[in-house]
């Protein structure tokens, strides 16, 4: 039998953020599902032992999180992220093991591996080093649409050499082409190139999910006065219950990990959110969401390419008598061109020897 393959896949590691571990899964998925078996780079800052839970692990985990401990509420997250990756994304960390693994293809993103504000442009993250015809960009992004003069000059030089660039955003395209003078392709971000189906796969049940319809909330900034008035109205007319992510105060809901993170989007009556993946997938599953901008930020480029490309720019326009008021007729049909146009690009680099 002839040996696989291997793909590097270099991306920023977000330990506990879920749509940096989803797009991940998402890339090793779209790698193995061609017969490539992928190892994605991992910060050696971060612990992902991969250690799962001990039975008095658990134990003590009840016990803290029923008397409201907070520190222990987020080892215990931290611990089921680490699972996640453990069972889902395999990962290297060292220069060693790079050394070692001789990746026929190097696969560049998704995620703001770009963002100089969050990575210091480097030979790695521009896979500098890597076979140019075997390196692949799987919808890298920049995260905003400038920088300094300074910077924007080394991104130029790391940019220039590469063959196969492509971009998350419609901004990073502009940003490329002003620098390089390059037309590159936009695809959406690698999440949706993967089904309801196949994400119906990983998903998990959370222990203490409620027993009645509910409303999710997941927001990575703070919430709004607008959204917390306008879900207290949606709550109160349509009798549901409420789910809020990322709240410390709540730690069964803090605790969720990637897996039940996706099982509770696919199974909401309504989203509420600010969070781009919690978007995606309540898109993926068809779920009625509503968006809210950040208070302190502007990470509103991903988000308007996505409803752009899809046909539901509305997203922001918000109407408590009728939250269930979401229109998905040509979504899949869109969705499913986007998907053709992602794998013909990949598949066009991806040798047959595979």
């Amino acid at each position: 039998m002839r040996e696989k393959k291997s793909a590097l896949i270099i991306t920023m590691w977000g330990i506990t953020n879920y749509g940096n571990r989803l797009q991940n899964y998402a890339v090793s998925k779209i790698a193995s599902d061609r017969g490539l078996e992928p190892f994605t780079l991992a910060t050696k800052t971060e612990d992902d032992s991969g250690r799962v839970l001990l039975i008095k692990d658990f134990v003590r985990t009840i016990f803290f999180l029923c008397s409201g401990g907070k520190k222990r509420a987020i080892e215990v997250r931290k611990k089921k992220f680490r699972k996640f990756n453990h069972k889902y994304i395999p990962s290297i960390d060292n220069e060693k093991d790079i050394v070692a693994l001789q990746s026929e293809y190097v696969f560049l993103g998704s995620d703001q591996i770009w963002n100089a504000y969050y990575v210091e442009p480097n030979d790695m993250v521009y896979g500098k080093n890597s076979n140019k015809d075997r390196l692949i960009c799987i919808s890298p992004s920049f995260g905003v649409d400038e920088f300094d003069d300074g910077t924007e000059r080394v991104i130029a030089e790391y940019l220039e050499p590469i063959q196969h660039l492509c971009v998350r955003e419609k901004s990073g395209a502009e940003l490329i082409k002003r620098l390089i003078g390059r037309d590159v392709p936009v695809f959406l971000d690698p999440t949706l190139m993967l089904t309801d189906k196949e994400w119906e796969k990983i998903e998990r049940r959370p222990i203490n999910v409620p027993t009645q319809k509910y409303v999710l909330k997941y927001f990575l900034k703070e919430e709004s006065e607008t959204s917390i008035r306008e879900a207290s109205e949606i709550i109160k007319k349509y009798k549901l219950e409420e789910v809020k992510l990322l709240d410390i105060t709540r730690p069964w809901e803090y605790i969720v990990d990637p897996s039940e993170f996706v099982y509770l989007i696919h199974h909401a009556d309504v989203v509420l959110t600010d969070s781009f993946h919690a978007c995606v997938f309540s898109i993926l599953f068809n779920k009625p969401f509503w968006v809210y901008k950040r208070m302190d930020s502007d990470m509103s480029s991903r988000m308007d390419t996505l409803f752009q490309t899809l046909g539901m720019e509305n997203r922001f326009i918000h109407n408590v008598d009728a939250p269930y008021d979401i229109n998905y007729q040509g979504v899949e049909k869109r969705l499913d061109l986007e998907r053709t146009r992602f794998n013909t690009f990949i598949d066009g680099i991806i040798r047959e020897d595979v």
